[in-house]
């Protein structure tokens, strides 16, 4: 693949990219739950396209960078993750617990639903 023909294809990626992540209900959401980077990698078979790096930037919304190798993107999202000013550890502690919270109490819910229709009703 000519670097032209890839250069047309990833602008084509990065297009269809956009326009899935700005219909993501949670998108408007991101910044103030402290993503500004978001990475996604893209192959055409077996060639390596390269990884898409959307970077907010409040002067030009979402910046579109492309990576050519995937040892720098590992290296960066590494350094995001280390250095980023959400503690990550404690946010998924936070969403597992409340996960498991609400998974147990749609259980009971089903529970004390079924008893309900289980135990029939005692006669004076």
């Amino acid at each position: 693949m000519t670097k032209e023909e890839k250069d047309k294809l990833r602008y084509k990626l990065e297009i269809q990219y956009r326009f899935k992540l700005y219909s993501d209900p949670a998108f408007p959401y991101f910044q103030s739950m402290g993503v500004q980077n978001i990475f996604q990698g893209f192959r055409n078979g077996d060639e390596y396209l390269g990884h898409l790096e959307m970077r907010w930037r409040k002067e030009t919304f979402w910046e579109a960078i492309w990576h050519d190798e995937e040892a720098t993107v590992i290296e960066k999202a590494k350094d995001l993750y280390e250095n980023s000013i959400v503690d990550w550890d404690k946010v998924m502690t936070i969403f597992q617990e409340t996960f498991v919270k609400s998974k147990l109490k749609q259980l009971k819910k089903q529970i004390e639903e079924k008893m309900e229709e289980e135990i029939p009703e005692l006669l004076n």
